[in-house]
């Protein structure tokens, strides 16, 4: 078996998901027939399990809302690692096609 080639030396790159939802994206509306989540975790869940997969960093992009952010936040205040994100629904004119942009660093 071939040895393993050196890892590159250079600025450390960390791993992060960037499109994660907790609880509070509310139901899905893409099958509203079936009244689903597109996720049924609660924040500091999310964080957790996204650590133990060796995430870097967490960022929680819930539907139109920082709710799970401000969960999260509220019993982790220093939270070193954690990105306060939202996913955005927005239309883009003149066709009113319906595009989700990943909005990152809220303060």
């Amino acid at each position: 078996m071939a040895a393993s080639p050196p890892l590159a030396v250079g600025p450390r790159r960390l791993r992060a998901d960037l499109h994660v939802h907790s609880w509070h994206s509310g139901l899905t509306g893409s099958m509203p027939m079936f009244r689903s989540r597109d996720c049924y975790s609660a924040p500091d869940e999310v964080y957790r399990a996204a650590r133990a997969r060796g995430l870097d960093v967490v960022t929680i992009t819930d539907h139109d809302g920082i709710d799970g952010c401000l969960e999260f936040l509220s019993r982790h205040p220093d939270a070193p690692d954690f990105l306060m994100g939202e996913e955005v629904e927005c239309r883009l004119p003149p066709y009113g096609v319906r595009l989700h942009l990943g909005v990152f660093g809220l303060t």
